[in-house]
């Protein structure tokens, strides 16, 4: 009987656990019109495309973000390289106007926080780092946890540290013919007619809308 009531009320109390997730999805539904930053971000020099965004706790630095992008939690976007070849790694010194001139400072600043671009429909996930001057390439998608050093190509999906490649989302032909259709430059209004590309792109659907639509 003890047994009985003790297993009762863990169910109970798994139950009602359940019930607070389900209440917390149901008013965190997904909202598709969502800002572009969720919140406690630091933000410097950069500029971001139409329906992209930057989740909570991302440091985004001298960068450029495309279209569609998606960019998850604690992720940190060209924040600074330090110089390993000189005497010291702090910029107290390697900034220091009593040890290098301005001209100096102003070269070293430039290649210190050499822009990141990022490209259209990108998906990076939380808690990733991208290095100062990489670029990543349209429809990439990086790993949680990844330390990107590196550019990333088209439709690459990488992971790890240092980050590598482990697939490409798509064939070569399909990769191809996704970038001659460039969908995430077109208005909204325009997705629909997509339909059937969105939810399955196979060459068949891709050939057949782009021949269709070069002969308009």
């Amino acid at each position: 009987m003890r047994k009985i009531k003790s297993n009762l009320k863990k169910l109970q109390f798994i139950l009602r656990k359940r019930n607070v997730l389900v209440s917390i999805l149901k008013e965190r539904e997904f909202d598709i019109s969502q800002k572009q930053f969720d919140g406690n971000n630091q933000l410097f020099n950069y500029s971001i495309g139409k329906s992209s965004y930057v989740s909570y706790n991302s440091i985004v630095y001298n960068c450029e973000i495309g279209n569609y992008c998606s960019i998850g939690p604690n992720v940190v976007i060209g924040f600074g390289n330090h110089p390993i070849n000189e005497l010291s790694t702090s910029p107290s010194v390697y900034y220091n106007e009593l040890i290098y001139s301005k001209k100096e400072i102003n070269d070293k600043q430039k290649a210190d926080f050499e822009k990141v671009i990022i490209k259209n429909d990108v998906w990076i996930g939380a808690n990733v780092f991208l290095k100062n001057g990489i670029k990543i390439g349209n429809g990439a998608v990086i790993g949680a946890g990844s330390v990107v050093l590196k550019d990333v190509n088209d439709f690459e999906v990488v992971v790890g540290v240092p980050a590598k490649c482990i697939k490409k989302r798509f064939s070569e032909e399909i990769c191809a013919l996704i970038l001659e259709l460039k969908w995430w430059n077109l208005e909204e209004n325009k997705l629909a007619d997509l339909s059937e590309i969105i939810k399955k792109p196979t060459l068949e659907n891709l050939s057949a809308y782009l021949n269709k639509f070069n002969n308009i």
